[in-house]
């Protein structure tokens, strides 16, 4: 029998670079040779969501809070529950681990974006109060785990969300800004930064934004997707005859020129 540590490095270390089936082929060796390894189910309950296989990730995760009911458990569970769409169970499920640990911060993180979560898309018609509610919860959440660690991307990520439920689309920015400082190379971010900037019309900094995640995740369909979105949203200028899309960034008109010689979008 093997190493089921090195098995689930060997998983955590694949997944970590992308290599998802065979991250999941790794750690269901490990789980093979130590089925109780609470370890290794939140690794696999990571990889079956990062594969878009929620009903397996809730699976794997609710094994690893039956095996070791940590804060770490219960964090993993709220984050599959949120991308569920579940958003009471994930706030619930970070309520129970922040009980264990009340300086987790990514339990405060997925709690501020799972307050967020259902009015980011817009179909909501419940009252402003609870709005309002919902905006200074997930605020308050964000603004602590920005205070436990302001030095990764991913608590500003939750407070620019938060400001953009309270529609104060120049916080949003501004916040993000500070993250974006941080890494640079932040993909998330740099996606969420080119939907602020659309809804303040700065068509051209959006589509900026959106080239950088291109370039940085050429794999992800998305950043190429919403240029295509953008792109088809014709603007016209005097004396300005031609196919240009001039009011794109001149890195985003690059990538949908190859795009196009690609027959990308079709």
């Amino acid at each position: 029998m093997g190493d089921p540590g090195q098995a689930r490095e060997r998983a955590r270390n694949l997944f970590m670079i992308g290599r998802l089936a065979d991250a999941r082929d790794a750690a269901r060796e490990a789980l093979a040779q130590d089925a109780l390894d609470a370890s290794t189910l939140r690794l696999s309950a990571d990889i079956e969501a990062a594969l878009g296989d929620l009903e397996s990730a809730l699976d794997y995760a609710a094994q690893a809070i039956s095996v070791e009911a940590s804060a770490s458990s219960y964090a993993v569970l709220a984050s599959v529950q949120r991308r569920t769409g579940d958003f009471a169970a994930a706030i619930a499920s970070c309520e129970r681990g922040l009980a264990l640990d009340p300086e987790h911060v990514t339990l405060h993180v997925t709690a501020s974006l799972a307050w967020a979560g259902p009015w980011l898309d817009g179909s909501t018609d419940r009252p402003s109060e609870t709005r309002r509610e919902a905006a200074n919860q997930s605020a308050a959440l964000a603004s602590r785990a920005l205070e436990l660690d302001p030095t990764e991307t991913f608590p500003y990520y939750a407070a620019s969300v938060a400001e953009l439920v309270r529609n104060d689309l120049y916080a949003a920015a501004s916040i993000l800004t500070k993250g974006l400082a941080l890494d640079p190379e932040w993909v998330a971010g740099h996606l969420l930064m080119s939907g602020i900037r659309g809804r303040q019309g700065m068509v051209k900094l959006a589509s900026r934004h959106l080239a950088t995640a291109g370039m940085l995740s050429p794999n992800d369909e998305t950043p190429i997707s919403q240029l295509r979105a953008i792109a088809g949203k014709r603007r016209f200028r005097r004396n300005r005859p031609g196919p240009s899309i001039w009011w794109l960034a001149p890195e985003a008109r690059k990538i949908l020129e190859a795009d196009a010689e690609l027959g990308g979008g079709r």
